[in-house]
């Protein structure tokens, strides 16, 4: 019909829409329980690499536009049990941290490493501004704003939530900068 052609035209289009509005859903989900007592999320095996590498995808033309190169360097093993909603929100924050603050031409490279007691280890390592050492330990304050920073938008609420996610799920979260 008229409509039907370009429908399915932009089906692709409309899948990431959905996607997208899906994860904005589940991350505010995640805002509301930030401070509470972890809840126990269903854990499953997932596959970690896939879903690196799918998070990377649609996080690429953001980084492409920034003229930001966005890279994942990964030997992480096959499928690790986790909720799979708090790994996404650990990492989709991780990484759009990195890119608001890597200026054009800086580097963003997703990496993961499987330690030998089994430990998953994340590391989004990127060539941004950097966190001043004063500042480090207030970051993952909820609302906390670098100094300096006003040209982006923040909720103070990010690195926050990836901290309660963690703890949540018995792991932690390391800053170097």
């Amino acid at each position: 019909g008229k409509f039907g052609d370009s429908i399915q035209a932009n089906d692709r289009i409309l899948q990431t829409v959905e996607r997208n509005g899906l994860r904005l859903l589940r991350q505010v989900n995640h805002l509301l329980r930030i401070g509470k007592p972890h809840e126990t999320l269903e854990s499953e095996p997932l596959a970690i690499g896939l879903l690196l590498q799918r998070m990377v995808q649609e996080f690429s033309p953001i980084a492409r536009d920034r003229g930001i190169t966005l890279f994942l360097r990964s030997d992480s093993p096959q499928v690790i049990r986790l909720p799979a909603e708090d790994f996404e929100a650990v990492v989709m924050n991780l990484i759009s941290n990195a890119l608001k603050f890597t200026e054009a031409g800086g580097s963003v490279t997703v990496d993961t490493a499987l330690a030998d007691d089994g430990a998953l280890h994340i590391t989004i390592d990127d060539t941004g501004i950097g966190i001043d050492k004063s500042e480090q330990d207030a970051v993952f304050l909820r609302y906390h704003h670098g100094h300096g920073v006003t040209d982006q938008a923040q909720s103070g609420l990010g690195l926050p939530l990836v901290k309660s996610i963690m703890e949540g799920l018995g792991g932690s979260v390391l800053l170097a900068s």
